[in-house]
């Protein structure tokens, strides 16, 4: 097969985890090398070596080939689903993917999406199954390529992924506040963030506080808030408060106002600015959008978007070792209390964090919205607490 450019480093992964050279001997049940993940196939299947503890390979015949890939959350790691697309895309052509509608979901595993798709391998068309989800442990990511995904295929491997198992380790975790409403309200104001990061939202934290994961939140202070200590903590925290984004976004706006945006129709003031200002089609719609929000609730239009983070940078300082569980939490009531009492429903401050997150990214904060919508079909999720709840502490 002729291929141009460079292959991802994840398909090189892929190759290694099914090459042919494998370590034989069929059985039904694969696992592993570290023992921590399991799926069960068909005697017709061969155990393939890989080259990461945690992945597990496996071939049929010389016509289809299967890899689980798990990448652990302790360390701070992320399952990179669009280094998976990309692969996908360059080495096998697939330029659409089909969802699957009610996909298996293995037990223990959350936020399950699944597809299928063809493609080419040289001059041989093949097909495939693509799905992916997350334990409290780590992501998984399940790739199948057969030259044909007929019905019997399809059953087949969808069985293989609903035997999937997980053996986890025990990890450190110093945490010992337990998980009330009141925790999972507070946890709630950031789970969006929680979610696209992969994290447990009803965890203090997201995961288990412990020296890897502080190193990660510490590294990630550093490079973000340039916080490196209580002290840079606490201005991190005073600037969000009473500067923020929302600072910016009202001062812009008021020039925007000034300069005859408000004497311009609402359905027309994209045009508008498009037209006046240094901005893209998309840019200018999301500006237009940016001062009806303005318009309508002034500075706390995007207010959520500095609150979250306050929200979630006291977390982080814990997790880091720059606070102690209980003045984290407590720091987190005074900021909830404010939050509370701005805003009306969950609704109404997602609305407001997602117009923040636009009027700081120039985007449209699609995949935020997804995630939000997502999280609340979730059982035990934050966002079907009252939002007026009496938020009390346990700790």
């Amino acid at each position: 097969m002729k291929r141009n450019g460079k292959r991802s480093a994840l398909f090189a992964v892929f190759l290694a985890a099914v090459c042919l050279a494998g370590c034989g001997g069929r059985q039904e049940k694969f696992t592993s090398q570290d023992g921590t993940a399991g799926i069960t196939l068909s005697s017709e299947w061969e155990g393939q070596e890989t080259r990461t503890g945690g992945w597990i390979g496996a071939v049929k015949g010389g016509k289809a080939s299967a890899v689980v890939m798990q990448t652990v959350k302790d360390g701070g790691g992320r399952m990179d689903t669009e280094a998976v697309q990309e692969m996908l895309k360059t080495d096998y052509q697939v330029e659409n993917l089909e969802k699957v509608e009610n996909p298996v979901v293995p037990e223990g595993m959350t936020r399950v999406k699944a597809f299928t798709f063809h493609g080419t391998a040289g001059d041989t068309e093949v097909e495939g199954y693509w799905s992916y989800g997350q334990t409290v442990y780590a992501f998984y990511s399940f790739l199948y390529v057969t030259e044909k995904l007929d019905k019997n295929a399809l059953e087949e491997i969808q069985t293989a992924w609903g035997s999937f198992e997980e053996h986890a380790p025990e990890t450190a975790n110093r945490s010992t506040v337990e998980v009330t409403d009141t925790i999972l309200w507070l946890n709630g104001t950031h789970a969006v963030r929680s979610a696209l990061q992969g994290w447990d939202y009803n965890l203090f934290g997201g995961v288990p506080a412990n020296e890897d994961t502080g190193q990660t939140r510490r590294e990630i202070l550093k490079e973000e808030w340039n916080v490196t200590d209580k002290i840079s903590a606490e201005e991190a925290l005073r600037w969000l408060a009473e500067e923020g984004h929302h600072g910016a976004f009202e001062q812009e706006m008021e020039t925007l106002k000034n300069g005859g945006l408000s004497d311009i129709a609402e359905t027309e003031r994209a045009s508008y600015l498009y037209g006046k200002y240094d901005l893209t089609e998309s840019g200018a719609q999301v500006y237009a959008e940016l001062y009806t929000g303005y318009v309508q609730n002034g500075a706390d239009a995007v207010r959520a978007w500095d609150d979250s983070r306050a929200m979630a940078l006291v977390e982080d300082c814990y997790m880091a070792g720059y606070y102690t569980e209980t003045e984290a939490l407590d720091k987190s009531m005074e900021i909830a209390g404010r939050i509370q009492s701005a805003y009306g429903s969950w609704d109404a401050f997602i609305d407001s964090y997602l117009l923040g997150y636009a009027y700081h990214t120039g985007e449209e904060g699609i995949q935020e919205r997804e995630a939000y919508g997502e999280v609340k079909e979730e059982v035990g999720n934050p966002y079907l607490l009252d939002w007026n709840l009496t938020l009390e502490k346990s700790w």
